[in-house]
């Protein structure tokens, strides 16, 4: 018999333009209407899926989103390098297929296109909530725009 688990699959909330600068675009935080986004997650989300953890890339812009998220559920942030920008779609799989289910994942955009090959999108602040089989596979299942 098969089994599916719920994931989170999140892009960080808005940050203002990219900077060119790599060491000065991880400090880059959300802007007003990424902070608005972000306080508004936490309804959005749990009405969808109670999670159990929250994993983050480590720019700040990501830690931010979920902040309202975790002070909401009582959760930690566990920032992982894994989720970063520059990591590839393989290494986003490997990490997604060994998180427990009802994990939250807060990542870029970039990565969340190169994890699936291009074949979808994200807007900033919103999610997809992603389907994990016991085979390995993860399906994109519903997507949710930004609140």
């Amino acid at each position: 018999m098969s089994f599916v688990e719920k994931l989170v699959l999140l892009r960080h909330a808005c940050a203002g333009e990219k900077i060119p600068d790599a060491a000065r675009d991880f400090e880059r935080g959300l802007d007003a209407e990424g902070e608005a986004i972000a306080a508004r997650l936490p309804e959005a989300m749990t009405t969808r899926l109670r999670p159990d953890e929250i994993l983050s890339s480590p720019f700040r812009r990501c830690v931010q989103t979920v902040r309202p998220l975790a002070t909401t559920l009582g959760l930690r942030i566990r920032e992982d390098e894994r989720l970063a920008p520059h990591r590839t779609g393989d290494e986003l799989r490997q990490t997604l297929v060994q998180l427990p289910a009802n994990t939250v994942v807060c990542t870029h955009g970039e990565v969340i296109e190169r994890l699936f090959d291009g074949a979808v999108t994200c807007a900033k602040g919103g999610f997809w909530i992603i389907e994990r089989h016991d085979d390995g596979r993860l399906v994109p299942a519903r997507y949710v725009d930004a609140p």
